[in-house]
């Protein structure tokens, strides 16, 4: 024991072989630490509301889903209510009630109003009752005061194309949340969709290769444009646009193909 003492106190770090911890130290540090008692931080709205949507997700059948918030709100068996309605809404909207949906949006929305997500719930369930316009004019309308939010563009990018009512305005959307996230694959992914709505195909393609390359997968993103320039015929800038960007692409895949070999060849000489 005195030989490992002596070896530990040789090798301690600078700090401890200059400040030792004595053990009166120790019982000075506690006493501190009992002065200031432990102040559990409550959980925010916005965590249970994310829990209560996993918690709908997490049922296959959704009609589970709202048996299960039925019991929950009806026992009082949760730790808040807003979210268990929130939860409630998002099982009824999955499994394709609408209407009932709708009640508990409105009541959410109508406490809260500027809460993103009921805002966005809302918008979902009028979507999903043919009220389009009514959905997409309340997503532009709160991304006048959150421009570049990511959950309100893509929602709303996402309305437009499923009902068919993409404009160079979902664009336009788009492009201003790229601006604040340029690594976000989600958002390219959609750009890509809108793009190909509004009959821009080379766009179409370079969103869609950007979305697989910043999802790290380069040799997807590679094919795509190899495709793209296989298959169809673009007018000479776009093909220009196509073969620059395809060039930059293989250069990445080249690298990354040469890392990925570098550390596999460290991992055999381990062995």
């Amino acid at each position: 024991i005195a030989k490992a003492s002596r070896l530990y106190a040789n090798n301690a770090p600078e700090f401890l072989r200059t400040h030792p911890v004595t053990s009166n130290r120790i019982a000075d540090a506690i006493s501190r630490a009992n002065i200031h008692p432990y102040r559990q931080r409550p959980d925010s709205p916005e965590f249970f509301m994310v829990r209560a949507d996993l918690r709908q997700r997490s049922f296959a059948d959704p009609k589970q889903a709202v048996a299960h918030f039925q019991a929950t709100l009806a026992s009082k068996r949760y730790r808040d209510e807003a979210g268990e309605h929130y939860g409630y809404a998002l099982a009824l909207l999955r499994n394709h009630q609408a209407k009932l949906a709708s009640l508990q949006a409105h009541n959410l929305l109508a406490a809260n109003p500027s809460n993103l997500f009921y805002i966005i719930l809302n918008a979902r369930v009028d979507a999903a009752l043919g009220r389009v316009k009514t959905a997409s004019a309340a997503l532009e309308s709160a991304l006048g005061i959150y421009p570049g939010n990511i959950a309100l563009t893509s929602y709303y990018a996402q309305i437009a194309i499923e009902h068919s009512q993409v404009t160079d305005k979902t664009a336009s959307y788009l492009d201003k949340t790229l601006e604040y996230h340029k690594d976000d694959p989600s958002i390219y992914a959609l750009r890509s969709q809108v793009a190909a709505a509004l009959g821009q195909r080379a766009d179409s393609y370079l969103f869609l290769a950007e979305s697989r390359f910043l999802q790290g997968e380069i040799e997807s993103a590679v094919q795509q444009l190899g495709v793209a320039l296989r298959t169809e015929h673009f007018d000479s800038y776009s093909e220009l646009r196509l073969r620059s960007r395809l060039k930059e692409l293989k250069t990445e895949l080249a690298a990354d193909q040469i890392l990925k070999k570098e550390k596999q060849d460290k991992e055999h000489g381990h062995d």
